[in-house]
């Protein structure tokens, strides 16, 4: 595992975190299996994280990213938040950007402590952090053809004098993802992947990829590579199937 990342615990709630965006002030992390029971629910995890509020994003596998950085934004989207899941059309997303002095801003009005999160099963959680803006972003095999990373890091680079880092949490490595050559293909070139033992198949890996789109367009990048279908302190969905938990990627502001 990069040595960037580190093994914390809140209140009985094991989660990984970046020591680089940690020393930028960011409270976070990238979370698995938990030992107990209660705290495998987002509501248990919120109140591990002593949250008044954990907004979840409502993922469908797209490239469209949810601009927060707006205040009268922010305060609709937590609106709809708290009548909880699925939101209506305009608020499903598989990336946000926020400005966490207008977070700060809104929570300190509402006497609320605010968390984001997003849930993974072998896709790559990104946190994206630029001054005061940061990004959380969920991407898959289709995220990364859609080119979410791109959309999302351009949308942050029309601010001046950032100082863009990203960081990759646990998603699917080098080893077990396989796919059909028409997955490399709507990739696209920036697909790092390597023949399967299986004719006509190939294994992708997503979190080399994803680091591959962060750095066409930044450079700066820290990539745990803890592959999750092979490591079971995390959730898969390749590994698991149906029966598969979701692994939560979190921001506290």
């Amino acid at each position: 595992m990069n040595p960037d990342f580190q093994w914390q615990e809140l209140s009985g709630f094991r989660f990984l975190s970046s020591e680089s965006l940690a020393e930028r002030g960011l409270r976070h992390g990238f979370a698995g299996r938990q030992t107990l029971s209660e705290l495998e629910s987002y509501s248990g995890a919120g109140q591990a994280l002593a949250l008044d509020l954990l907004c979840l994003l409502d993922q469908t596998h797209s490239s469209i990213c949810l601009d927060l950085r707006v205040k009268q934004s922010l305060q609709g989207f937590l609106e709809v938040v708290r009548e909880g899941l699925p939101y209506p059309e305009p608020y499903k997303s598989d990336a946000v950007l926020l400005d966490l002095d207008v977070v700060q801003a809104v929570g300190l009005g509402m006497g609320a402590r605010i968390g984001f999160g997003l849930r993974t099963a072998d896709c790559a959680p990104i946190i994206v952090s630029a001054g005061r803006e940061v990004a959380l972003i969920h991407a898959g095999w289709r995220g990364l053809a859609g080119d979410i990373i791109g959309v999302v890091l351009k949308e942050m680079q029309k601010s001046d004098g950032m100082d863009f880092l990203a960081a990759i949490g646990p998603c699917a490595g080098p080893d077990l993802y396989e796919v059909e050559a028409d997955v490399l293909d709507k990739v696209g070139p920036l697909a790092v992947y390597k023949k399967s033992a299986r004719e006509g198949r190939w294994l992708l890996s997503i979190a080399d990829t994803a680091e591959a789109f962060v750095r066409q367009s930044l450079g700066d990048v820290v990539n745990v590579t803890e592959c999750t279908i092979s490591n079971p302190n995390f959730h898969s969905f390749r590994r698991d199937g149906e029966r598969s938990g979701r692994n939560l990627t979190f921001l506290i502001v």
